[in-house]
């Protein structure tokens, strides 16, 4: 780890510079106060998917944890999450001491719904209609279905709606 300290002007006499000390012939002031800076920048990833951040196949981190470190300048970056088949790349260019917010667009996958007899059908709290339902377009990614009948009660299920294929989802009211 490098730490850099910016000192004013007065601070950084030639007689008081770190090389002086070893014998050494320190840089004018004028070049220490016009050096770019070298400090890092960090990568943020917004959004409800949790992804895995790769930068030449090695692992930087995932989207749980709230900032990244990563050195300032430009970055290829593929994000992915192997449980609902999801990868993508992004460019992204990082300022020094800025965060760079990268923004998830959730993808969509398909599930097809149904019930014996029938039933209504809430996702996530939602209303989305009766069954049978097919290919309804969701986000990727985990969800609550609630399947109501009016006589025969509820039923609840938790899925997992990826990019590989239809989910199909079917369940029958008439056992608890």
């Amino acid at each position: 780890m490098a730490q850099y300290i910016d000192m004013p002007a007065a601070a950084a006499a030639v007689d008081e510079h770190p090389t002086a000390a070893r014998g050494m012939t320190p840089p004018p002031a004028a070049a220490l106060r016009d050096e770019p800076s070298n400090a890092p920048g960090w990568i943020a990833l917004a959004g409800k998917l949790e992804v895995q951040l790769y930068e030449g196949g090695r692992l930087l981190g995932n989207s749980k944890i709230d900032r990244i470190m990563v050195p300032a300048g430009r970055h290829d970056l593929e994000l992915v999450n192997e449980s609902i088949g999801y990868r993508t790349t992004r460019s992204v260019q990082v300022s020094p001491d800025k965060v760079t917010t990268v923004t998830l667009d959730l993808p969509k996958g398909t599930i097809a719904i149904n019930a014996l007899p029938w039933a209504e059908v809430w996702m996530d709290g939602a209303k989305i209609g009766e069954t049978p339902i097919g290919n309804l377009a969701v986000a990727a990614g985990p969800h609550d279905v609630v399947f109501r009948h009016p006589e025969l009660g509820e039923q609840r299920q938790t899925v997992l709606v990826t990019l590989k294929a239809t989910l199909r989802l079917s369940v029958d009211m008439r056992m608890p």
